[in-house]
C-alpha cells in the first residue's frame, strides 16, 4: 500500500476536517497486582477498581459537553488491556470481570453521534516488569560490555523493542481493535520509547551490526558521521514500523485515521522526525500542554503541527487539568484555558481536551464542566474555523537538523541549544510585536513553500542543505527579505562544517572565525536603529559572544563589535574592525545578518535592548506588506486566515497576560541547582486589552467594505487610513474574532 501524502489525503476521513472539538480520557488504571494495597482501601470504604465506570453515562456527559471525537485506550501505560484481546501476552484488566469496556465505550459513542478513536500505549510498565526479555538493556556505564542474557548483570531494563515480540504484540492488538470495533481513529503514544544513547538488544544489535559493520556501544563511541548515520537508521526503524502498523490497520478497516503523539515538539535525538508524520499520519498531533510548558511554546509548536499536516487541521492535546507537581485532579483556570484553546484553533489545529479517570472508574465532573464551558463558547464560531488557510508575512525557521546534527562533544545534543534559544527569542518578539508569522521546518525550505512569506528569519540555523540554501537564495533574489544570525548555513544538513557560509553571498558576509565570548558588545551605528531617547542604550550585550565575519563588497555595516580588554578595566570596551550587524542587497531583496544571537540573549535574559533591535529589524523587513497591523499590549497575539471558497479574511486576537512567557517547554514546577522552578501563572479572569487598533490592508484592487465581529455579525466603524481601513475594539477579553469583507476597489 502506498504511503505518499496524496494517498493519505484521499483516505482521510471526514471527521479530521469537520470535527474539531475532541476529548481523551487517560485510562491508566492499575490492576490489583500492581496496587495490592488497594484491597485495604476498599476495606476502608473505597469503591473497587473500575466499578464506577459507566460507559454510557460517561459518553453522554461528553455529548452534553459538545465533544465530537472521543479517544480512549485499548491498552494503557500500566500495560492493561480494556478489551478481550486474544494475544497470549495481553493482560486484560482483571477488575473488568469479563466486561468489554472498550467495546462499551465504542458503542456509546456510536449511539451519541461521537466519533470513536482508540489510543494505544507503547510505554508499557507491565511488559518491562513481566517480560524483560522483550526489552532493550541499558548498560549501567556507557560502553561497558554486558551479558544481555543476564537481566541483572550491569544493566537495567529499557523500553520494549519494536523489532521483537513486543512489536508483533502491538501489531496484533492494533489489528484486533480495528477489525472488531467500528473505530475511526488509531492514536499511538510513545512509539519507539526505548534507549537512544546506549542500549543492548539481541534483535536490534545484529541489525545495527549488519548496517554498520560493528557493534553498537553507545553514541559516545561513534564518530560524528557514524552518529548521523545512526540517527537516520533509528528514524528509519520507526518509520518502517509505523507504516507496518498503519497498513495493517487499513487492511482490516480502510480509512481509519492513524496518528502519533509528537509529545510537545520533541526534538530529542532518536525519538521521531516530521517524516514520520508526513509519510504515515493523517495529521500532526501531540500532548502539547501536558506539563504547562509555557504559552510561547504552545504558540510556535502549534504552528509547527499545522505546517506538518499538509493543509489538514492539526491537533493538540491540551489537558484541562493543571498537571503540575503531580496534580491530575484540579481543573485549569477558565481564562487561561480559554486562551490555550483559542491559540490552538487560530492556527488551524483541533483541540483535544483531556482528563484522567479515577481508579474506581469515575470521572471528575468539574473538569468535564470546564470542557463544556469552553466548547460551548467555541461552537458559535465554527463557521469561520472551517477550511482554514493561515496567512503569514514572516516565516521563522525551526531546524531539526541543527538541533540534532550540529557537532557536539560525545555526540551529545547542545544544551541549551543555541538554535532553539535564538528561535524562541525571535518567536517571543514576533508574538509581542503582533506580526503574522508561521513556523517553517527545514524540510519546508523549498521555493514553493517560501512563496507564502515576505520575510524569512533563520535564527542560528547552522545545518542547512545545499538545496535549502539555494531555495533561500532564490527567495531573496526574487524580492524576499532575510534576517539571519550566528552560524546560519555554516554546516550542511548532516553537520559537516563548510569553509564559509553557504548563504554568505546572500547575507553579504564571509566567515572569519568562531563565536568568541570576548566579543560581548555590539554598538549600533545606523541612525535608523540607534535609539532617539537618550536613556535607551545604543549597545547590545551578548553573553556568549559573537562570530567573526568580514563584509562583502556592497554590504553595509549597521553595527560594530567591541571587546573587553584582556586586563580588567571595569566597563571599558575596545572597538574592533569587525561588523556585528550587516545589511546587504541581493537581487531584488535584502538581507540582514547579526553576528550574535539576539533571540537567544532575549530568551535567556529578557533584555529590552535585544527586543527593540529584533522588533525594528522585523518592521523594516515587513515594510508595508502586512495585511493586518495591530496596536495593542504585548499580551495580544494576532492570527489571520482565509477560508477556502470564501472572499474574506478572518482575524483572531488572543489576549493572554502570560502569553509572552519565555518558557521553552520545560515542566512547570521543576528547578535545577540554585535555580527557581519554572512558573506559569494561571488566570481565572483575563485583564482586558482596551482600545485595540486593527489596521487592515486589502489585496491589490480591493477595498475593505465591512469588518464584522463574530459570531454576532455586528459591523464595526471603519476609519479610512490611506488605501487601508482601521477599526478600534474597545475591549478584548480573552479572544476576539473579526471577519473582514472586501469589494472591488472601484465599487
Amino acid at each position: 500500500m502506498s504511503t505518499d501524502s496524496r494517498t493519505l489525503e484521499r483516505q482521510t476521513p471526514d471527521w479530521v476536517r469537520s470535527r474539531q472539538r475532541r476529548f481523551m480520557v487517560g485510562l491508566h488504571v492499575p490492576d490489583y497486582d500492581q496496587v495490592p494495597e488497594y484491597v485495604e482501601y476498599e476495606k476502608a470504604g473505597f469503591a473497587p477498581i473500575l466499578t464506577n465506570m459507566d460507559a454510557r453515562a460517561f459518553v453522554h456527559d461528553l455529548k452534553e459537553a459538545h465533544v465530537q471525537v472521543f479517544y480512549f485506550y485499548n491498552k494503557c501505560h500500566m500495560g492493561n488491556s480494556y478489551y478481550p484481546s486474544r494475544h497470549p501476552a495481553a493482560h486484560i484488566h482483571s477488575a473488568l470481570k469479563g466486561r468489554d469496556l472498550f467495546g462499551e465505550l465504542t458503542e456509546a459513542c456510536r449511539s451519541e453521534g461521537i466519533v470513536p478513536a482508540a489510543v494505544y500505549e507503547f510505554s508499557d510498565y507491565r511488559i518491562i516488569r513481566d517480560r524483560p526479555e522483550w526489552c532493550h538493556r541499558v548498560p549501567a556505564r556507557p560502553g561497558k560490555a554486558i551479558d544481555i542474557t543476564d537481566a541483572a548483570e550491569g544493566s537495567r531494563v529499557g523500553g520494549a523493542c519494536l523489532n521483537g515480540p513486543y512489536g508483533e504484540y502491538a501489531l496484533t492488538q492494533a489489528i484486533e481493535t480495528a477489525r472488531d470495533y467500528p473505530i475511526e481513529g488509531y492514536y499511538v503514544d510513545f512509539l519507539g520509547f526505548f534507549g537512544f544513547e546506549d542500549w543492548r538488544c539481541p534483535i536490534c544489535g545484529p541489525r545495527f551490526r549488519e548496517a554498520f559493520g560493528f557493534d553498537f556501544t553507545g553514541i559516545e563511541n561513534l564518530t560524528h558521521a557514524q552518529y548521523v548515520q545512526y540517527l537516520d537508521w533509528r528514524y528509519a526503524e520507526y518509520d518502517v514500523y509505523a507504516r507496518r502498523m498503519r497498513d495493517a490497520i487499513h487492511e482490516v478497516r480502510p480509512g481509519v485515521a492513524f496518528v502519533h503523539n509528537m509529545h510537545g515538539y520533541r526534538e530529542a535525538p532518536g525519538l521521531q522526525t516530521w517524516k514520520l508524520v508526513e509519510q504515515n499520519c493523517e495529521f500532526a498531533t501531540g500532548d502539547l500542554f501536558h506539563l504547562r510548558s509555557g504559552a510561547l511554546h504552545l504558540s510556535w509548536a502549534l504552528r509547527g503541527y499545522a505546517g506538518a499536516s499538509r493543509g489538514l487541521p492539526a491537533e493538540a492535546l491540551l489537558d484541562s487539568l493543571v498537571c503540575v507537581g503531580g496534580d491530575y485532579m484540579t481543573p485549569k483556570a477558565l481564562d487561561s484555558y480559554r486562551a490555550e484553546l483559542w491559540t490552538c484553533r487560530s492556527v488551524n489545529a483541533a483541540t483535544c481536551t483531556s482528563i484522567l479517570a479515577n481508579v474506581d472508574g469515575s470521572w471528575p465532573r468539574d473538569v468535564i464542566a470546564l470542557t463544556r464551558k469552553v466548547y460551548e463558547e467555541q461552537q458559535a464560531y465554527e463557521p469561520w474555523l472551517a477550511g482554514m488557510e493561515p496567512v503569514a508575512t514572516v516565516g521563522l525557521v525551526r531546524s531539526q537538523n541543527t538541533t540534532q546534527r550540529r557537532p557536539a562533544r560525545g555526540n551529545q545534543p547542545q544544551g541549551p541549544n543555541p538554535h532553539a534559544m535564538d528561535f524562541e527569542g525571535w518567536a517571543q518578539v514576533l508574538v509581542a510585536s503582533h506580526q503574522l508569522w508561521d513556523v517553517a521546518q527545514d524540510f519546508q525550505l523549498t521555493p514553493e513553500y517560501l512563496r507564502r512569506f515576505r520575510v524569512l528569519v533563520l535564527p542560528n540555523a547552522a545545518c542547512l542543505s545545499d538545496a535549502e540554501c539555494a531555495a533561500v537564495g532564490s527567495f531573496v533574489r526574487g524580492g524576499g527579505r532575510l534576517i539571519a544570525t550566528g552560524e546560519t548555513s555554516l554546516f550542511d544538513e548532516n553537520g559537516s562544517a563548510r569553509a564559509d557560509f553557504a548563504l554568505g553571498e546572500v547575507m553579504g558576509v564571509r566567515y572569519v572565525d568562531a563565536q568568541d565570548d570576548n566579543r560581548k558588545h555590539l554598538s549600533l551605528d545606523d541612525p535608523e536603529l540607534r535609539p532617539s531617547d537618550p536613556w535607551v542604550g545604543a549597545s547590545l550585550f551578548f553573553s556568549a559572544g559573537q562570530w567573526g565575519v568580514t563584509m562583502l563588497p556592497g554590504a553595509r555595516a549597521l553595527g560594530r563589535i567591541f571587546v573587553k580588554p584582556r586586563v580588567s578595566l571595569g566597563n571599558a570596551m575596545v572597538p574592533t574592525e569587525l561588523s556585528g550587524l550587516v545589511s546587504h542587497t541581493f537581487g531584488e531583496g535584502t538581507a540582514w545578518y547579526c553576528a550574535g544571537l539576539p533571540g537567544a540573549q532575549y530568551r535567556g535574559y529578557g533584555e529590552d535592548t535585544q527586543r527593540r533591535l529584533m522588533a525594528l529589524l522585523l518592521k523594516k523587513a515587513v515594510g508595508e506588506e502586512a495585511p493586518v497591523v495591530v496596536e495593542a499590549p504585548a499580551t495580544v497575539e494576532v492570527f489571520a486566515h482565509r477560508q477556502t471558497g470564501r472572499d474574506h479574511l478572518v482575524v483572531n486576537l488572543v489576549n493572554w497576560v502570560t502569553g509572552v512567557s519565555r518558557s521553552a517547554g520545560e515542566a512547570a514546577g521543576r528547578g535545577g541547582p540554585n535555580t527557581l522552578p519554572n512558573r506559569f501563572d494561571e488566570v481565572a479572569e483575563m485583564p482586558p486589552a482596551r482600545d485595540v487598533k486593527v489596521l487592515l490592508r486589502p489585496p491589490q484592487g480591493r477595498r475593505v467594505s465591512a469588518v464584522r465581529r463574530a459570531p454576532g455579525g455586528d459591523a464595526l466603524a471603519l476609519a479610512p487610513a490611506g488605501g487601508a481601513a482601521q477599526v478600534v475594539l474597545d475591549r478584548v477579553g480573552v479572544h476576539a474574532m473579526l471577519v473582514v469583507e472586501y469589494a472591488d476597489a472601484g465599487r
